[in-house]
């Protein structure tokens, strides 16, 4: 077995005991048991279980950020299914995500608070996808494609969207992933599109009547 098979079961196997046990009550000797390995074979990659958690983190959330990076980096058409493009531009990122199920339920929703280093990476890691999303906010509603908004604080939303759709696939196994992407993309453009597309009829505005406690049917 070559270097990088070796080095990559080490990794497998650290997921698998991460997943079922938790960062802080697995152990190296854990690890190395499920890699069936010698120590000495571990300690030749990772200098400890900080060290091969620092990798998993640093390969996914790098993989992560090339999927959203590619999907930015294509201009939107001017007209067409705006949805569709959406979905076969987010094909990568839904891959890596259900490819890496276990990895990414440990790395998004394990790893806050459990180091400061770790924290710092995944503050990071948001901090650098914001700044991608916004950037691409901004040339389209510069190009007056999408109207104009707040464009960090609906970057933010976008990855607080996606990033509840997956804790939701996480936990459920009935979950489709596919009609959920094309949900929350139509959801999304039609917050960003222009407000003409939108406009509902013209309602005449009353003055609220106050709501006592009698007025509520409580049966």
């Amino acid at each position: 077995m070559n270097r990088r098979k070796r080095e990559q079961l080490i990794l497998d196997a650290a997921i698998q005991v991460f997943a079922r046990q938790g960062y802080s009550k697995t152990s190296v000797s854990e690890i190395i048991h499920e890699a069936d390995v010698a120590r000495g074979t571990f300690y030749l990659y990772f200098k400890s279980k900080k060290d091969i958690f620092n990798g998993l983190l640093d390969r996914f959330l790098m993989e992560l950020t090339r999927n959203v990076a590619k999907i930015n980096s294509v201009r939107l058409p001017a007209e067409g299914d705006l949805n569709e493009h959406f979905r076969m531009l987010s094909a990568d990122l839904v891959e890596t995500v259900t490819r890496n199920r276990q990895l990414t339920q440990i790395i998004l929703f394990q790893a806050s608070g459990l180091d400061p280093s770790f924290d710092s990476k995944l503050g990071l890691f948001y901090d650098q996808l914001t700044r991608i999303i916004r950037h691409n906010l901004d040339a389209q509603v510069a190009s007056a494609l999408f109207r104009p908004l707040p464009t960090e604080l609906v970057a933010r939303c976008m990855i607080g969207s996606v990033k509840e759709i997956i804790s939701w696939w996480i936990q459920n196994d009935q979950f489709e992933m596919e009609s959920a992407i094309r949900g929350v993309i139509d959801y999304l453009l039609g917050g960003l599109m222009p407000m003409a597309l939108f406009e509902a009829p013209a309602v005449v505005s009353q003055e609220p009547k106050p709501v006592s406690r009698h007025d509520v049917n409580l049966h």
